[in-house]
């Protein structure tokens, strides 16, 4: 039975190896087992056939005949439990082995992932007034080393053109996760900014770039 995985068809990082199916690919390696990739886009990874295999669609997404898993530590922990190479053949040096995959999953990375979060808006007036600038949370930020994350939840194209903006004029090295007007079916902005790929293209014309807003 071939063994599929899922991976991002255009992956936010370039494919510089930060995506999580590089911990399922090195693993089957590892093992010398073939395998083949699934490409899929954001868009299909939110789709009812991409969901019967990750609930939480997301990747990756290993495949084996009628089995289906998700989540990296589940899925490597099925390999090395199938496949020599892995694991330890004593058993206790097999059950140290499997504490350190769940301390690296549950302990180990979640501080390492650590980002500040800056937010350009609030819901509290009264909040966003005290609020240090958001410029000088990046810069503070990039003083002491902490990496930051300019994010989006549910905004349109106006709120990640100023999230871009303010990235772009910071020149940080924050990460960017402004996919959110990406997902709109329709907007009522015309201009702003555009997506090629994973990749934010901002304006040329002055501001934001928003040349029309459609009000019905």
């Amino acid at each position: 039975m071939t063994i599929i995985i899922t991976a991002f068809e255009r992956s936010p990082d370039g494919g510089k190896g930060l995506a999580r199916d590089t911990r399922v690919r090195w693993a089957l390696e590892e093992a010398g087992l073939p395998y083949e990739v699934r490409l899929v886009s954001f868009r299909s990874m939110k789709e009812a056939a991409h969901l019967a295999l990750h609930p939480f669609g997301q990747i990756p997404t290993y495949e084996e005949g009628d089995l289906a898993l998700f989540e990296t530590g589940s899925i490597v922990l099925h390999i090395a439990e199938r496949h020599s190479g892995l694991f330890p053949v004593d058993a206790n040096a097999r059950a140290r082995a499997i504490t350190w995959m769940f301390a690296a999953l549950n302990t180990v990375e979640p501080p390492i992932l650590d980002l500040v979060n800056v937010k350009l808006a609030r819901c509290s007036a009264g909040r966003a007034r005290r609020a240090r600038p958001r410029p000088a949370w990046l810069a503070l930020a990039e003083e002491h080393g902490v990496g930051t994350l300019v994010g989006s939840m549910m905004e349109g194209p106006v709120g990640v053109g100023a999230a871009a903006s303010l990235v772009a004029a910071c020149g940080t090295t924050a990460v960017s996760d402004l996919d959110a007007a990406w997902w709109l079916a329709s907007s009522r902005v015309t201009g702003g900014p555009r997506y090629q790929g994973a990749a934010v293209i901002l304006p040329s014309d002055p501001g934001l770039g928003v040349t029309g807003v459609r009000l019905n």
